[in-house]
């Protein structure tokens, strides 16, 4: 099984502890940490510090999966502004669609997460990924319940999910 690359936001004390953590899972190749601008080059806690805050923009571009892996600090303003500059990014990730030929041509043509109406059923999710390779990757906790019909099957939907194809 092919890991998924992941960079970690943050290279203290807390990163340290989600390492353990992911390393544990075996599902991700941890590809860098951003730290300090003075880090840049070295190694913390097994792995290079390839950025700093400055190249998050280009970093985001480059790797899909991110992880915030800042701990405790004086103020938590740091935390917040990358959380909302991640926020943003997936955002710009994600495209809506209401048709299965719509999110068939997102798929082909757009990278990111396509955010459609499922049918709930484990046949629909195979049927889907058979054809297109796309496997759902979220179905958000927090996620509006709205009526809908299913992209595949046109059976009835409650809610979106977000499916998205491993590059």
């Amino acid at each position: 099984m092919k890991k998924n690359d992941l960079l970690l936001i943050g290279a203290g004390g807390h990163a340290a502890a989600c390492i353990d953590v992911i390393e544990s899972i075996g599902k991700f190749n941890i590809v860098g940490l951003v730290g300090l601008p003075s880090e840049i080059g070295s190694k913390k806690l097994g792995y290079e510090v390839i950025g700093s805050d400055k190249d998050l923009v280009a970093l985001g571009e480059k790797y899909s999966n991110c992880l915030i892996t800042l701990g405790q600090t004086d103020t938590p303003t740091l935390r917040i502004n990358l959380f909302n500059k991640a926020k943003a990014r997936n955002k710009e990730l994600t495209t809506t669609v209401n048709s299965y030929e719509e999110f068939k041509k997102v798929l082909d043509e757009k990278t990111g997460f396509v955010y459609a109406h499922w049918d709930g059923t484990q046949e629909t999710e195979e049927k889907i990924k058979e054809e297109t390779k796309a496997t759902i990757r979220c179905i958000p906790l927090n996620n509006v319940q709205e009526a809908g019909v299913c992209i595949y099957s046109g059976k009835p939907s409650t809610q979106r999910v977000l499916f998205a194809r491993a590059y």
